[in-house]
């Protein structure tokens, strides 16, 4: 599509369903990246191999391989983190069995709290 100069629809392809949670996050992310790195497009096939990789990720089911989960899951977060949204984050933390979410007060997305660290001890002590 976008060896054709059709961007429009290549753009409503990747970016698909308008529906809210899991996968349609990572339909926005995907689509940032598109963008990103087509400002810096240095590749002869970048623009098939994008879309070629969308296509995969959208074919596959990552939410039902969250359920399938069998290990504890330890999920840290900001909670403002600009990336990754809570309600992001909260449903990723319902998907997988076992698993325990941590929220740190910040609208960074690198986690600097004082108890990282030590929540991460903790969660290898108690599982």
């Amino acid at each position: 599509m976008l060896s054709k100069g059709k961007y429009g629809t290549a753009i409503e392809y990747v970016f698909g369903l308008k529906s809210k949670g899991f996968k349609s996050w990572f339909k926005k992310v995907r689509l940032w990246l598109y963008v990103y790195f087509k400002c810096i497009d240095n590749h002869k096939t970048f623009s098939q191999d994008m879309l070629i990789e969308t296509k995969a990720e959208m074919e596959h089911d990552a939410l039902s391989s969250l359920t399938k989960i069998k290990v504890p899951v330890l999920i840290l977060c900001n909670d403002n983190d600009p990336y990754y949204p809570v309600d992001i984050v909260k449903e990723m933390g319902d998907l997988v069995p076992n698993s325990k979410v941590i929220l740190y007060p910040s609208d960074r997305h690198v986690i600097s709290n004082k108890n990282y660290s030590q929540d991460i001890l903790n969660f290898i002590k108690i599982n």
